[in-house]
């Protein structure tokens, strides 16, 4: 788990962690709950196949910015709650655990990238980790308006 200095100063949220008593948002749940697509290679959520016809695969430079943007959930949208609720935070590490536990069981042997980011929106997004490709910079602090963490699955 890597994260910026932005993310360990809010208290990062915890992904793969026992839930201490806080469930999944049913919001959030209804979008796990479709299970994923396998396009060509590429791992989506089922949630977003409409999205799919207005952003096809061949609009990308490769198949990692297709499946991050595809993949990825304004929570706070989701959750009817400004970025800056610290519960948006919480959900969004119960969404990457419950997430990142499908991933695992439906794509063993697969790495997937999980990345959490926190400005004006809390996002959680994933693609499959391949080589030659990244969706996020390597040096998270370049991102000076963003709390941001970066979890491979499985770990």
């Amino acid at each position: 788990m890597r994260m910026n200095a932005r993310m360990a100063a809010l208290g990062p949220p915890s992904v793969g962690a026992p839930a201490d008593g806080i469930e999944l948002d049913p919001r959030l749940a209804a979008i796990l709950a479709d299970g994923f697509l396998d396009l060509g290679g590429c791992v989506v959520l089922a949630y977003d196949a409409d999205s799919l016809v207005a952003a096809p695969i061949e609009s990308y430079p490769d198949a990692t910015g297709f499946e991050a943007f595809i993949n990825h959930v304004h929570l706070d949208d989701e959750l009817g709650l400004p970025a800056a609720d610290p519960m948006v935070l919480v959900q969004a590490g119960r969404y990457a655990t419950e997430l990142a536990g499908r991933l695992e069981r439906a794509y063993p042997g697969e790495v997937f990238v999980l990345i959490i980011g926190l400005g004006d929106s809390c996002t959680v997004r994933f693609h499959k980790l391949r080589p030659g490709e990244s969706w996020i910079a390597d040096d998270l602090e370049g991102y000076e308006n963003e709390a941001m963490m970066v979890v491979h699955v499985p770990e």
